[in-house]
């Protein structure tokens, strides 16, 4: 991440538990060539007293029309 990126901030936008998954939702704020950028994913995890798998998205399209 920080050498695709360099330094970037990361803000928890939302944490939903039930059962074995975990739902997170955040925005991350960085630069990539010097502009800055900001990029929105999500990830659902399944936990077994740690993580065993986990399902993520991110907004690939939004970061590309940023850098277009």
């Amino acid at each position: 991440m920080l050498a695709e990126y360099g330094r970037f901030t990361l803000t928890v936008d939302e944490v939903i538990a039930a059962g074995d998954r975990v739902y997170v939702r955040w925005t991350q704020h960085g630069h990539v060539s010097g502009r800055p950028v900001v990029q929105v994913a999500s990830c659902v995890y399944r936990v077994d007293g740690l993580i065993v798998e986990y399902w993520m998205q991110i907004d690939r399209a939004g970061l590309a029309a940023q850098l277009a």
